[in-house]
């Protein structure tokens, strides 16, 4: 193959190599389902047959495949539901990333979902205005000039997401009408079933991201918010806060279902063969196998701790280093730099002092009961501990990055 053909084709593979989650075209074309099919039959199947207003708590850490997951789900079920899928990376109605969310400005969100998922129906086209004027009733505080807007579904989504001193006042507004904001949205997905003879189903994606405070508030000390609305909605939840010492206190109102980071072992360290080429679909779906040493491959497999986002990142930053490096293949050279990329992200972000002490004793026992509750929630957030099961068998385990950086450092043994 010719350079400028090597440079094409690791410029295409570093575009496959996208790590958000997959839909449309791209679930088509690079999904694998060796790992994932008894758990997205099993979260069909849950959604299925929980009661019709039932909100079901879809519990993993980040990284590990739950919105590609949860857009198979919404593809499986499109013939039974009519889904509204909500995607904090798409619509980015919320402040996520600036840890400043509230119950409120989900529901809302939701709320704003719903009505844009009402307009695109043919059958609905008629009481889209009836709809659209409940809406605007709803959001009278704000002003005549404000709700008059063509577009004010996107303009209250703009002020949701950028304007703090109109987010605070778009929230007192909305505590004052929690019951006429609940009303309003059951009686959108009413009318979308009453189109379309489907039962409206929500799938709200995003919230897993969420640091443990926010996490604390949104699900906790204000659940009932989430919990109210007169509609099926499937949340994805942030695996720290699962262990949270206040989880128990709502549990009863959500129907859970986990999902693991892959594994590639078991607690004794053998090998679990299966898994591991499965993983290697998931890299040769979007790479020809001629552009990639097998020594790398597996490397970058083994280093993943099968967190997918860190595969399929490590891919795309191997790409990139091959381009550069005029490359006709990606060496196990050239996969270490891009290990060690995630490796000084995690210099910078673990608090030796603080937990390397904790982490020594998860790689001696495997338990969670090793460490305490707080050390855990922060080092699951992080990845730094990753969750395993295999078999009915639960453990836990340290990112083998962070395992790799600890040993360089002289923190831990091999």
């Amino acid at each position: 193959m010719e350079k400028g053909k090597y440079n094409e084709a690791f410029v295409k593979a570093y575009n496959n190599f996208d790590v958000r989650p997959l839909s449309g075209k791209q679930l088509q074309e690079f999904y694998v389902d060796d790992f994932t099919k008894e758990c997205t039959q099993t979260i069909a199947d849950v959604i299925e047959i929980t009661e019709r207003f039932r909100k079901i708590l879809i519990v993993g850490q980040r990284g590990c495949g739950k919105s590609t997951i949860l857009h198979k789900v919404k593809e499986n079920l499109r013939n039974t539901y009519h889904v509204v899928f909500y995607e904090e990376e798409t619509e980015k109605r919320l402040n996520i990333r600036e840890l400043d969310v509230e119950p409120v400005d989900i529901l809302l969100a939701i709320y704003l979902q719903v009505l844009q998922s009402a307009e695109k129906l043919p059958k609905t086209k008629s009481s889209s205005n009836t709809l659209l004027d409940s809406f605007k009733r709803l959001m009278a505080f704000l002003g005549k000039k404000e709700i008059e807007e063509v577009n004010l579904i996107e303009i209250i989504s703009f002020k949701l997401r950028s304007e703090k001193e109109s987010r605070e006042a778009i929230r007192e507004g909305l505590h004052k009408q929690m019951k006429q904001l609940q009303d309003n949205l059951s009686t959108a997905c009413q009318e979308i079933q009453n189109a379309t003879g489907k039962e409206v189903l929500v799938i709200f994606d995003g919230l897993d991201k969420l640091a443990s405070d926010v996490a604390t508030q949104v699900f906790f000390r204000d659940y009932q918010t989430l919990n109210d609305p007169q509609v099926k909605i499937v949340y994805t939840f942030p695996l720290h806060a699962y262990y949270h010492n206040d989880f128990d206190t709502i549990s009863r109102g959500y129907t859970t279902q986990p999902i693991s980071s892959i594994t590639l072992t078991t607690p004794e360290g053998q090998e679990i063969k299966a898994l591991r080429e499965s993983l290697r679909k998931v890299v040769l779906k979007r790479i020809d196998v001629s552009l990639i040493e097998t020594e790398a491959l597996d490397y970058l497999i083994q280093m993943s701790g099968g967190v997918l986002r860190d595969l399929i990142k490590f891919m795309q930053d191997t790409c990139l280093l091959a381009k550069q490096k005029q490359e006709e293949k990606i060496t196990r050279a050239i996969a270490e730099m891009a290990v060690n990329n995630l490796l000084r992200e995690f210099n910078r972000l673990f608090d030796f002092p603080k937990y390397t002490q904790d982490v020594t004793a998860i790689v001696q026992t495997k338990q969670r009961d090793a460490v305490r509750n707080d050390a855990l929630i922060y080092l699951l957030h992080y990845l730094f501990v990753l969750e395993y099961q295999h078999d009915q068998t639960q453990w836990f385990d340290i990112h083998p990055v962070l395992h790799q950086l600890l040993q360089k450092l002289g923190k831990i043994n091999g």
